[in-house]
């Protein structure tokens, strides 16, 4: 395969604007992790982007944070939008929130129907 790759790296970038965040992963525990690009490789031939990121700013779990940056979004391909191509990294906080508020509802209806469950099974052991 012939790629012709083009590389900015986060010198470059940060001369753009250091302080703006490109978009905001969430973790599966919930964790909004807001993220900025700091290199970009560009594959011209295959109409490609790969982004690598730093966390950017102070977030409320940094260990946590840390291990899932390294692991999951340290890099990210861009999608012909120019969004990342994972399902739980938003461009604005706000979609990252609304994810998140979703997940939680959720996660609360499945608590209460394990508890309703778990009523009636102590009910009919008690009859």
């Amino acid at each position: 395969m012939n790629e012709t790759t083009e590389t900015t790296a986060s010198a470059d970038l940060a001369g753009q604007n250091e302080h703006v965040v490109m978009c905001f992963a969430v973790t599966n525990q919930d964790v909004i992790i807001p993220l900025r690009e700091i290199e970009r490789e560009v594959y011209e031939d295959d109409d490609l982007v790969l982004i690598k990121t730093e966390i950017a700013g102070e977030v409320e779990y940094p260990s946590h944070c840390e291990t899932h940056h390294k692991i999951y979004f340290k890099e990210m391909w861009l999608n012909k939008e120019g969004e990342p191509d994972k399902k739980n990294v938003f461009m604005t906080r706000q979609d990252a929130v609304d994810w998140v508020s979703k997940s939680i509802r959720t996660k609360i209806a499945r608590k209460q129907r394990e508890l309703r469950e778990l009523q009636q099974k102590l009910v009919a052991f008690n009859t």
